[in-house]
C-alpha cells in the first residue's frame, strides 16, 4: 500500500506568516489589526516646531522709532531752543523737516519727513477720500447703500 500523503495542518498560514516575519523582520499581525507602525516609523516632530520661528517679528511703532529717532532728536532740540510745537506739525503736513534733521539714507524726502510707514499712494488716496466727502459724495451709513432700498426680500 503506497504512503498516506502528507497531510497539511489548517493553519499553514498562520505557520508561513510568522516564519515570514521572523526572516524578513516584519511584525507578526495574524489578526489583521491596526498596529499604527507607520506613525511609529515616523520621525518625531517637535525639535522643527520648535526651530521654526526664529525670533519674534518687531512692532512697527518699534521699527518706526528705530530708524526715526533722528528726526525726535531735532524736534527736541528745535524745542529747546524756543521753537513751537505748532510750527513742528506745520512741518510735517507739508512734508518738510525740522531744522538740523539728518535724512536716513536711501529714502525719499517725503518719506525721511513723514515717517517711514508713509505711503505716497495712501496719501493721495486720503486726499481724495477728504475731497468727495467735502463735496458730499462720501461713503454711506452702513445698510443705507444703494441696492439696500431697491426691492424687498425675494421669497
Amino acid at each position: 500500500m503506497p504512503p498516506a500523503p502528507p497531510t497539511i495542518p489548517a493553519n499553514i498560514h498562520q505557520v508561513l506568516s510568522s516564519i515570514r516575519s521572523s526572516v524578513f523582520l516584519n511584525v507578526h499581525n495574524p489578526t489583521g489589526a491596526r498596529l499604527g507602525t507607520k506613525y511609529l516609523r515616523k520621525g518625531l516632530a517637535g525639535p522643527a516646531l520648535l526651530n521654526y520661528y526664529s525670533k519674534p517679528v518687531p512692532k512697527p511703532a518699534a521699527l518706526d522709532r528705530q530708524f526715526n529717532h533722528h528726526v525726535r532728536q531735532s524736534e527736541a532740540a528745535f524745542l529747546k531752543s524756543g521753537g513751537d510745537v505748532r510750527e513742528i506739525e506745520r512741518w510735517k503736513r507739508e512734508g518738510q523737516v525740522a531744522p538740523g534733521y539728518i535724512a536716513a539714507p536711501n529714502l525719499p524726502q517725503a518719506q525721511n519727513a513723514k515717517g517711514i510707514f508713509w505711503d505716497e499712494r495712501e496719501d493721495a488716496r486720503l486726499r481724495f477720500v477728504e475731497r468727495r466727502q467735502r463735496l458730499g459724495k462720501g461713503t454711506t451709513p452702513k445698510g443705507q447703500g444703494k441696492r439696500s432700498q431697491v426691492g424687498g426680500k425675494k421669497r
